[in-house]
């Protein structure tokens, strides 16, 4: 963990500050606890990641991570990033950004992609980053991974993005590359997005959004089925609406690409494709600020 991410760190309920106790490797904690002193919940911190999620709430079962090291996926992520930065003008303008406006960068539901980092990084190898996910064991792959590059300006937490243990006004940019989509309420995490960055901090995202006229096309109890099931940003409108609905100033909400899915992409595109209906897609590129 970052000596700048280290002083950052909240009870999630109680907003109140917590303390490390345990070892350090170096100024770096190692194994220890997360404590305020004053509440009863205390959050481990195993490798210097602190888990603020039970491992029963989180995400990626072994069998899954041991597929992602099969398969290499993580070499593979940080290696198709730098080729992404390298042909992708919007990619490569956003990342530019980040890298001039962001000291405290937190990237926000990285999943097995790594977000907006390997592309980051490409630009600039000592940015700090928190790297978040709801799974110790991914977070771990990727902190093997960027330790064996030789990369350490990157720090991890385990977290629900709903409800972050990070103080208010405290970050410079959050990144986020289909985090926010893949959030079950992830208006929450938008909310809680506000709050932790600084006045005059910038949200840089990449999102995408159900074609709502073909998801129209479905019956009406198919669609309030799914809506309710999912309740994900995805389904309901653009991130950009829910930006501007929480305060945030949209700077910009560029339209990048729009494809079909495919029935194998999922449970929602297979039953849609038994009524007869091909959802679309369409993803954008939005940035934010914080007034």
């Amino acid at each position: 963990m970052h000596p700048i991410w280290q002083r950052l760190f909240i009870n999630p309920k109680s907003k109140r500050e917590l303390k490390f106790f345990g070892k350090y490797k170096g100024d770096r904690w190692d194994h220890g606890f997360l404590w305020s002193l004053k509440d009863l919940e205390m959050y481990p911190v195993l490798e210097g990641i602190p888990i603020f999620i039970p491992p029963y709430s989180q995400s990626w079962p072994q069998e899954s991570l041991e597929k992602l090291v099969k398969n290499d996926m993580i070499r593979k992520q940080w290696e198709r990033g730098k080729i992404v930065i390298s042909r992708d003008d919007i990619i490569l303008r956003l990342s530019k950004m980040v890298v001039n406006r962001g000291r405290i960068i937190l990237d926000i539901a990285t999943g097995p992609g790594g977000g907006f980092i390997p592309y980051v990084l490409s630009l600039d190898p000592h940015k700090t980053f928190l790297m978040n996910d709801i799974s110790f064991g991914l977070l771990k792959l990727w902190k093997d991974f960027l330790g064996k590059e030789g990369i350490n300006s990157v720090s991890f937490a385990v977290f629900d993005a709903r409800e972050m243990p990070i103080k208010s006004n405290s970050v410079d940019v959050i990144t986020d590359q289909a985090g926010f989509d893949n959030i079950f309420q992830g208006d929450l995490a938008v909310v809680e997005a506000y709050r932790v960055l600084k006045h005059g901090g910038i949200l840089v995202s990449l999102n995408s959004v159900i074609d709502r006229e073909c998801f129209s096309k479905l019956p009406l109890d198919i669609r309030r089925k799914w809506e309710s099931k999912l309740k994900l940003l995805s389904t309901k409108c653009m991130l950009a609406e829910v930006l501007k609905r929480v305060g945030f100033k949209v700077l910009s909400n560029e339209f990048r690409s729009e494809r079909e899915l495919s029935p194998d992409e999922g449970e929602l595109p297979r039953e849609a494709a038994k009524y007869g209906v091909r959802l679309r897609i369409k993803h954008y590129a939005t940035v934010a600020v914080k007034r």
